[in-house]
């Protein structure tokens, strides 16, 4: 019970580091307090449950910190805004770097699986009714004369080559 309180303050407290501490710089996530308080709190937690990992402390606290907060924010915006980069960029960028903070806090390698999954989550679940405007051939005549002009013009530098080498010296 103690363990799990202790692990609710610190969850609690770690609300306000990671709101707090968005545009902190990329070297020192691991130099606050509440980044080794979560580290040990997740460690000793999870590490004494036999079947608990120190990833699925990542895994509770993203989804806690980050994903929430970011569902929030994608639900403010219309289904049309949603496809949009400009509406959403701020919203993805902060749930890519409270993802990154807390795997930074908690020692484990970002990008992860959970992180790549999630990712793919919010493409499916947000993002499957855009469209995408996909690129065209260009023009037959186009290809012809873009292919056709270096098939060309190797002969031609091929004989200027032999020309200029044909004395041997190659001084002429």
């Amino acid at each position: 019970m103690r363990i799990a309180l202790s692990f609710l303050g610190i969850f609690l407290s770690f609300a306000g580091f990671i709101q707090g501490n968005m545009n902190a710089t990329k070297g020192c996530w691991n130099c606050s307090q509440s980044c080794d308080e979560l580290y040990h709190v997740c460690n000793s937690f999870f590490h004494n449950n036999i079947s608990s990992t120190m990833m699925e402390c990542y895994t509770t606290v993203t989804i806690k910190f980050c994903y929430e907060a970011f569902e929030v924010n994608l639900t403010n915006i219309s289904q049309s805004g949603q496809c949009m980069w400009n509406n959403i960029k701020s919203s993805y960028n902060n749930f890519t770097l409270c993802t990154e903070t807390i795997a930074d806090c908690l020692r484990i390698p970002w990008p992860n699986k959970f992180v790549e999954d999630t990712f793919v989550q919010i493409h499916a679940k947000y993002l499957r009714d855009c469209i995408m405007t996909e690129l065209s051939d260009p023009p037959p005549s186009i290809v012809f004369a873009l292919v056709m002009t270096p098939i060309c013009l190797i002969p031609i530098i091929v004989v200027l080559v032999v020309l200029k080498t044909k004395n041997g010296d190659g001084a002429s």
